[in-house]
């Protein structure tokens, strides 16, 4: 994949991990372009689903109780269920966590539904502030 993508192989395919650039809103699109064929996106891509188990494993072996609000937004369209066992996974490092499930998204959550990434956000800072536990989500939540 690295030598592929730094010869440009992906670009002259029209090969590209992340959404169509004309997919996205019309004032990003031109970022878009500009990024979605760079060796660099690639690579990290592809170190990411190869140590994706280690990385879990690393996380479940280090494993402590956090006292701290945790909110975990999971895609709905395309996720496999071992991905968002993983994910259900993190919701359980604390008392005070829960998963939003984005179901009008793909991947990337905050392109596809932003005002559900912004909602998370929002009540989890209320919640670290003591203003209000997560009350945007029990344990599963579909938006």
């Amino acid at each position: 994949m690295p030598l592929l993508s730094t010869v440009g192989v992906f670009r002259l395919l029209g090969v590209t991990f992340g959404q169509s650039p004309d997919s996205l809103a019309p004032f990003v699109r031109q970022f878009a372009r500009a990024t979605s064929f760079r060796a660099t996106g690639y690579r990290a891509a592809a170190d990411e689903i190869m140590h994706i188990h280690d990385s879990a494993a690393e996380v479940r072996a280090t494993r402590r109780k956090l006292t701290i609000p945790v909110v975990v937004v999971t895609a709905g369209r395309g996720t496999d269920p071992v991905w968002r066992d993983l994910q259900r996974d993190q919701v359980a490092l604390s008392q005070r966590g829960c998963q939003i499930i984005a179901e009008q998204s793909g991947h990337a959550v905050v392109v596809g539904q932003p005002q559900v990434v912004v909602e998370a956000i929002r009540a989890t800072v209320d919640a670290a502030r003591g203003r209000n536990e997560v009350a945007l989500c029990g344990p599963s939540v579909t938006r």
